[in-house]
């Protein structure tokens, strides 16, 4: 299995960024937790495509499966990018 360092460097890999990362980022910005990252929260679309990463979007659809995963997924967001990820290999 390869490493993250090799796997992102891999051309044939494709560079994801779930919206739910946005989100995550948006909303601990908004409690005061990660000040640092507020350019990264007020631009994030534009950081994200200026990096060359291809946004992945959630849907109504992914809302069931990410409550329903078992395991050590209790982080909503996280869950949420698991059960998008999910989607895309089981379809």
């Amino acid at each position: 299995m390869k490493g993250l360092p090799d796997a992102y460097e891999d051309a044939t890999n494709d560079n994801l960024v779930s919206a739910a990362s946005g989100w995550e980022i948006a909303t601990t910005v908004g409690l005061g937790k990660l000040s640092d990252a507020e350019p990264l929260q007020l631009n994030f679309l534009g950081v994200i495509e200026r990096a060359g990463y291809e946004m992945l979007s959630i849907s109504v659809d992914n809302a069931p499966r990410a409550g329903r995963l078992i395991g050590a997924h209790k982080d909503p967001f996280d869950r949420m990018i698991a059960a998008r990820r999910l989607h895309l290999t089981f379809r």
